[in-house]
C-alpha cells in the first residue's frame, strides 16, 4: 500500500486516526478525570517507545531508504521537532496539570503532525506504508494527533483564549531555545539541524515565502506564528461562544 499525499492510503490512514479518536473518546467518556489522564499518559509513553524503536530502525537501515540515499544522522533525529516534542510536554503537563502544556499538545502538535503526514520528507512518501520506517514515521505522527485531540474530547483541556496567550509565550521560549540548539549542533558537528524550522526554510514552499520577506534566521518564522494564532482563534472561538451561551462566563 503505497502512501503519498491525497491518495487512497493517505485517506485511509487519516480515517484510522479519526476512528482511534472516536474509540478512546467513547471508551473513556464515563471514566474519572484521573483515569482519562492515565489513558493519555499511557498513549504518550507508548509513542515515546515507538519513536525510539523507529529511530533504531533508521539507524540499522533499510534497503528502501538506502536506495534513496538516506544517511542516518543522530543529530537530525532528536525528539525536539515541533510535533514530537509534545510526547514529553503533554505527560509533564498531566503531572503538573498545566494548561499551557495542554495547549501546546492540542493546538500546535496535531497541526504540525498533520502537515508532516501530508508533506513528508521525500524518504517517506510514494513507498509502502508497512515498511518499518514508514510505520514509525506515520504512526508516531498519527498518535500525536490522537492524544492531542483527546485532551479536549476527554475534557482534560478546554480551549480558551487565556491559554492561547500563554502558549505564545511558551512557543517563543521553546523556539528560541531550539534555535540555539540548532546553532550549537551545526557549529559543533556540522549536521544541518533545523528543529522547529527556525534556522532555514529547508525547501518548504511557504517557509521560502516567509524567508523572501524577512531573510533573517529565526525571525522569518514570525509569519508562522501569525498563521498559528489565526488557527488558534478559529478553533477556540466555537468553544468560547458555546461556553458563554451556557453560563455567560468565559473560560478562565
Amino acid at each position: 500500500m503505497e502512501i503519498k499525499a491525497f491518495n487512497l492510503t493517505y485517506f485511509l490512514f487519516l480515517a484510522f486516526i479519526l476512528v482511534a479518536i472516536l474509540f478512546f473518546s467513547l471508551y473513556a467518556r464515563k471514566k474519572s478525570i484521573r483515569e482519562k489522564k492515565c489513558i493519555i499518559f499511557g498513549i504518550c509513553l507508548f509513542n515515546i517507545f515507538l519513536f525510539f524503536f523507529y529511530k533504531l530502525g533508521l539507524f540499522v537501515g533499510h534497503e528502501e531508504l538506502n536506495e534513496r540515499g538516506y544517511i542516518f544522522d543522530i543529530w537530525l533525529e532528536l525528539p525536539i521537532q515541533l510535533c514530537n516534542i509534545s510526547m514529553f510536554l503533554v505527560p509533564i503537563g498531566i503531572l503538573l496539570n498545566n494548561d499551557k502544556l495542554y495547549a501546546y499538545g492540542f493546538y500546535v502538535a496535531p497541526l504540525a503532525a498533520f502537515f508532516a503526514i501530508t508533506f513528508p520528507d521525500l524518504n517517506f512518501t510514494e513507498t509502502n506504508i508497512f515498511y518499518f520506517h514508514n510505520i514509525g514515521y506515520y504512526f508516531t505522527h498519527g498518535i500525536i494527533i490522537i492524544y492531542g485531540i483527546l485532551l479536549v474530547t476527554l475534557g482534560i483541556f478546554k480551549p480558551n483564549f487565556k491559554s492561547a496567550v500563554f502558549l505564545n509565550i511558551l512557543l517563543v521560549i521553546l523556539s528560541c531555545g531550539i534555535f540555539l540548539i540548532n546553532c550549537l549542533i551545526r557549529y559543533t558537528t556540522g549536521s544541518a539541524a533545523n528543529y522547529f524550522y527556525t534556522y532555514e526554510p529547508q525547501g518548504i514552499s511557504i517557509l521560502e515565502l516567509f524567508w523572501s520577506i524577512i531573510p533573517i534566521r529565526y525571525l522569518f518564522a514570525i509569519f508562522a506564528m501569525i498563521i498559528l494564532n489565526a488557527f488558534i482563534f478559529l478553533v477556540t472561538l466555537p468553544f468560547y461562544i458555546i461556553n458563554k451561551r451556557k453560563s455567560g462566563v468565559v473560560y478562565e
